[in-house]
């Protein structure tokens, strides 16, 4: 974190990488992966050790998009703490979901089976 009050982008860049799980490597790796980009783990370290004080939106963009931020979200430390806030609620319901179908999935009958299935089936499809 950095040593002043006002918080940088990476502050926010380290807060991100931290609540998904990442280390400049793998989100370097999965950037590139899904997006076809260039990113290093270079370019990453650059930017957490201040190294790069004021990367390039072209270097920020996709590291943004990976993690379907704008540069502009991605620098708003407030933003980034409400956007973790988020997805850790988003995926506390995930699970609270999985776990109340699983609680029908035991108790259901055949039919009632395969209606779940067509119903997840859609979900997925809409949601993909």
């Amino acid at each position: 974190m950095s040593k002043s009050n006002t918080k940088d982008v990476a502050d926010c860049l380290e807060l991100v990488m931290e609540s998904q799980g990442y280390n400049c490597n793998s989100l370097s790796e999965a950037i590139n992966k899904r997006l076809g980009a260039n990113t290093t783990q270079g370019q990453l370290r650059r930017i957490l050790v201040r190294e790069s004080t004021e990367p390039r939106d072209s270097t920020l963009t996709p590291i943004a998009t990976y993690f379907d931020l704008s540069v502009a979200q991605l620098k708003d430390y407030k933003y980034i703490i409400r956007w973790i806030a988020g997805t850790a609620k988003l995926e506390d319901e995930k699970r609270a979901a999985i776990e109340a179908i699983n609680a029908l999935v035991n108790t259901a009958s055949d039919d009632q089976i395969r209606a779940i299935e067509k119903l997840l089936k859609s979900f997925l499809s809409h949601n993909a």
